[in-house]
């Protein structure tokens, strides 16, 4: 399952059953609060699935959900109620769904015991509270003022990673760990930390004990992306490569584990 940009008259999911040998298209645009426009904020920037048929889509503050493999999606809720927040990731882990969330100036996570569209469809009885993903020093990875981390200071591309109830999530050169348990409040792991690498990360994924970082990279030494691992959760990290493609300015974009999700 994958999806994107979106524009005034289409909100495209496209799933494919055969390896990606094949694929079909299902259009979400139509569905509560889905106007459709192009932009990164309009953008479905969260999507994830349950392993069982269960799966899970974003659109701006909004969430939809497909209890069919990806056949049909339906409105789910507003997790946070207003609808102003935007969601940037979604991922699954513990038995549990985690929703990572921009707003203002700040990072959020809520999280929700998986279960049917009707166990979790109200904000206020089966979901968390919004935790602003801050460290114990209440540094927040988004916006440490007057300096402003991430891109822009905006977390428009944050991401997540998660395995055995630990969630770690990345905006611009910087990572926090967190801990989730169904609708119980995230936990916070420990304190911000900032890649050794050079640029903006941009894509996090883990097999369940490694970790790693892709990031745009690029310095006097070298132009090319950078990778950096954690064996311990996010706790540390150390770069192990750079320049991967020291010729030209090749972005890391995206990395994924060869295992299969959720973990």
């Amino acid at each position: 399952m994958t999806a994107g940009y979106t524009s005034s008259n289409n909100a495209w999911l496209h799933r494919s059953v055969d390896g990606g040998s094949n694929w079909t298209h299902l259009n979400l645009h139509g569905l509560t609060n889905i106007v459709g426009a192009s932009g990164n904020d309009n953008s479905m920037t969260g999507l994830a699935s349950d392993g069982t048929g269960n799966w899970m889509v974003a659109w701006k503050g909004n969430l939809y959900f497909s209890s069919d493999s990806g056949v049909s999606f339906s409105f789910l809720l507003q997790p946070s109620g207003s609808g102003s927040e935007l969601i940037r990731d979604i991922v699954y882990t513990n038995s549990t769904w985690v929703v990572i969330q921009k707003n203002g100036s700040a990072l959020q996570a809520l999280t929700c015991a998986g279960s049917t569209a009707a166990n979790m469809d109200d904000a206020s009885n089966d979901w968390s509270s919004a935790v602003t993903l801050e460290d114990d020093g209440s540094t927040n990875i988004v916006n440490n003022s007057p300096v402003p981390l991430g891109l822009n200071g905006n977390a428009a591309f944050a991401r997540a990673a998660a395995a055995a109830g630990r969630v770690v999530c990345i905006d611009g050169g910087n990572t926090l760990a967190f801990t989730v348990n169904g609708k119980t409040n995230p936990v916070i792991q420990g304190t911000r930390q900032t890649l050794p690498d050079e640029g903006t990360a941009n894509c996090i994924a883990t097999d369940g004990s490694t970790w790693l970082t892709g990031s745009d990279g690029g310095n006097t030494n070298d132009d090319g992306g950078d990778i950096c691992r954690s064996t311990d959760g996010g706790a540390n990290w150390n770069k192990i490569c750079e320049g991967i493609q020291s010729s030209g300015d090749k972005k890391i974009e995206g990395i994924a584990a060869n295992v299969l999700l959720p973990l």
